[in-house]
């Protein structure tokens, strides 16, 4: 029988390691290769392209993670080509770029917890192409 100076908590500790345990969140939710459609042919003038798709990408803020490697990316989107204009009429306006948000945090502690979160919007739309005798 083992004297109770010698009795460790390192069972209770392995199973609760066990139990949670601690994994990277490398998240990435990439729309820039999405373009938002093309905006009507003018009557005269060309209508706005629509916007991109929207990014979002969230590792460890609405599931908490303790890993400190914790990172996310967002890509937004590009919008979509305006309109042509008919004779006479201007081009459509593009369409806006897709909003991109990115979250990352740890639950880990000490002097070295970096999460990382990277978020990019999706660029613009070009304009439409004028009709003739338009602009």
């Amino acid at each position: 029988m083992h004297p109770r100076s010698t009795l460790t908590a390192l069972p209770l500790i392995l199973a609760l390691a066990a139990a949670f345990p601690a994994h990277a969140a490398s998240v990435t939710d990439d729309k820039s290769a999405n373009t938002g459609t093309t905006g009507a042919a003018g009557t005269p003038n060309g209508g706005t392209g629509a916007a991109g798709d929207a990014a979002n990408a969230d590792a460890g803020t609405t599931i908490p993670n303790s890993d400190p490697t914790n990172s996310a990316i967002a890509k937004g989107g590009k919008g979509g080509t305006g309109g042509a204009g008919a004779a006479g009429g201007n081009g459509g306006t593009g369409g806006a770029g897709g909003t991109a948000n990115g979250a990352a945090t740890t639950t880990a502690t000490g002097s070295s917890t970096p999460a990382d979160a990277t978020a990019t919007g999706g660029v613009g739309g070009d304009g439409g192409a004028a009709g003739a005798g338009g602009t």
